[in-house]
């Protein structure tokens, strides 16, 4: 968040001020939607490398409790490998939307960098 709002020019505070915006009005039109492209960019990491943290999850979890990550390795390791493609292709695909949704999000908020077609 910190590095979202330090990339913000210092004269979209200043045109807000100009307009008449209150502290908290520019608070929450300005700046608010600036940190939250930051926050939801480290969440969005911080999702990713959760789900795909093996070692904490089988330390952690419960008995009888199997993520995504603990099957596959599971399968993988009794050489089923057929049987941990798909837990396997479940992870990738519950990051990889997450990275697609964002990186287009992120493309399209930027002004004169996509083009209208």
């Amino acid at each position: 968040m910190v590095a979202a709002l330090a990339r913000a020019p210092a004269s979209l505070g200043h045109a807000a001020q100009s307009l008449g915006a209150s502290p908290l009005r520019r608070a929450w039109e300005v700046d608010l939607p600036i940190a939250l492209s930051g926050a939801s960019a480290g969440a969005l990491i911080l999702f990713v490398e959760s789900l795909k943290e093996l070692p904490a999850t089988l330390m952690l979890r419960p008995f009888n409790w199997d993520t995504l990550a603990v099957r596959a390795n599971a399968y993988a390791t009794d050489e089923r490998l057929a049987a941990a493609a798909l837990p396997s292709l479940l992870i990738t695909a519950a990051g990889l939307i997450p990275v697609i949704l964002l990186s287009w999000r992120l493309s399209h908020s930027r002004p004169g960098e996509h083009t209208h077609e």
